[in-house]
Parts: structure tokens; C-alpha cells; sequence
């Protein structure tokens, strides 16, 4: 198979498929890898309906041990799509994903407005061993530098992220000089050099044109931007994912 088709398969299943399809196709391969390494080198033959059998076995087991037990609350509902801003209000939504393989980062960031419609988006990988909540801080880093270089210095911004701790930590007053900390501190840096803006959490079903992009940037680390008009992998994202 070519490297591009193969990388344009592992591309598609990242944004069509669910988080335990994901997990079945992942465990079905690395099944049949071993079950063929057992029948070469140990000659341990399997017949297919067992193969199958262990394999939505282990699937099984996975789900279970992975599914949160249900909480229930009285707080407000977190929505499940993307969300139209309110105007004067523009949003940032930031992601990223980390490729353990060959060390990179991939980093996404997009910029909609009222309707929608994507007005910017950027994609870029890095090289190195920093951990998550440095990647998705690098990530909002990278979306408000992209905005103040193409000229929304008096936008007002919501800056949307599924990092939980990042989010909090821009709310604090305090600074943390560890990694993450100076990183978080760069990011309030660049609060200053647009006319608001506001931080919001969401869950990653929210941002899913940002985690396409941080995607992208895994297998396609070079810096790009798309303006008003992104790719056909992308405008599927963005029309997906418009809340009604």
C-alpha cells in the first residue's frame, strides 16, 4: 500500500470512528499479527471463530474498564456539538494529539465566527517529549499567534479547549514556574494583544475541526494555514459539527 493512501486511511478513521471502534480495529490487527507470529514460530493454529472470539472478548473487556460510572448532577448540561458564538464574539478552538511513535505533537487551532463559518486555521508538528498539557498549551499559543499575525488584534475571542486544567489555570492570578506554568503564562501574554477574551472547557466532541487539525499535524508536521477555505477533510468537520 502507499504511504500517502495509508496515511489518508488512518486519517479518515481518526475522524469518522468512535473512540471503541477505534480501540476494535486497533486490537483486531494487533491480533492477527500475533495470532499469525504464533502460527510461524510456534505452529499454534487458530480457527477464525476463536480468533473472533478473543478479539470482541478483549474489546469487551477494554470498554468496561474504561467507562466512566455515570454521574449525576444538577449542573448545566455540556453541549455535545460545536457552539455558534454570540456576537462580537469570535471562536478560538484549540487541540492537540501526540504521536508517541515518532515524537511529535501535533497542534490545531481554528477560528469561526457567528455563522460557523472557518475564517482561519492553522496545523503544525513538533519534535519532542513534552507531555499533554504542554502540547495543548503550545496548541492555544499557536491560535492566538496566528490571529494577532493575520490581523485580529481587536477581536473579541472565546478561547474553547478540552483541557480542563488549562482552562483553570488561565483563570488564576498566580504563576507557576514550571514548564507548564511558563507556558500558561505566555498564553495570558497573549490575552493582552486582543480586545477580550473569555476561556471556556468543553468536552473534544465540541472542537472536533481543532482535533482534526491536530491530526493532520501528526502526519503532515510542516506549518499550515488555510483561510476563509480549508481543505475537503476539513470543511466535512466544520459542516458536521454546527450545533443546531
Amino acid at each position: 500500500m502507499e504511504n500517502g493512501l495509508l496515511q489518508r486511511i488512518i486519517q479518515i478513521c481518526y475522524f469518522v470512528l468512535s473512540k471503541s471502534e477505534l480501540v476494535y480495529i486497533i486490537m483486531f490487527c494487533r491480533r492477527i499479527w500475533q495470532a499469525q507470529n504464533e502460527e510461524i514460530f510456534q505452529s499454534k493454529y487458530l480457527p477464525a471463530t476463536v480468533l473472533f472470539s478473543q478479539i470482541q472478548a478483549s474489546v469487551a473487556e477494554w470498554i468496561s474498564t474504561h467507562t466512566p460510572a455515570p454521574h449525576h448532577s444538577n449542573s448545566v448540561a455540556i453541549p455535545n456539538r460545536w457552539v455558534k458564538p454570540d456576537l462580537p464574539f469570535l471562536k478560538l478552538n484549540v487541540d492537540a494529539a501526540l504521536g508517541e511513535l515518532h515524537g511529535v505533537r501535533g497542534m490545531g487551532a481554528v477560528l469561526r465566527n457567528e455563522r460557523g463559518d472557518l475564517m482561519i486555521a492553522v496545523s503544525k508538528g513538533f519534535r519532542g517529549r513534552f507531555g499533554v498539557k504542554a502540547a495543548e498549551t503550545y496548541a492555544a499559543a499557536l491560535g492566538l499567534q496566528m490571529l494577532y499575525q493575520s490581523g485580529f488584534h481587536t477581536s473579541h475571542l472565546i478561547l474553547e479547549s478540552d483541557a480542563l486544567s488549562i482552562i483553570n489555570d488561565l483563570g488564576k492570578a498566580t504563576e507557576d514556574w514550571s514548564l507548564e506554568g511558563m507556558l500558561i503564562e505566555e498564553v495570558k501574554n497573549l490575552f493582552h494583544l486582543f480586545s477580550t477574551v473569555l476561556c471556556n472547557y468543553c468536552p473534544r466532541k465540541c472542537i472536533q475541526a481543532a482535533h482534526a487539525l491536530a491530526i493532520n499535524a501528526l502526519l503532515f508536521p510542516a506549518f499550515q494555514i488555510w483561510v476563509e477555505e480549508g481543505p475537503h477533510w476539513l470543511s466535512d468537520v466544520l459542516q458536521n459539527d454546527v450545533s443546531i
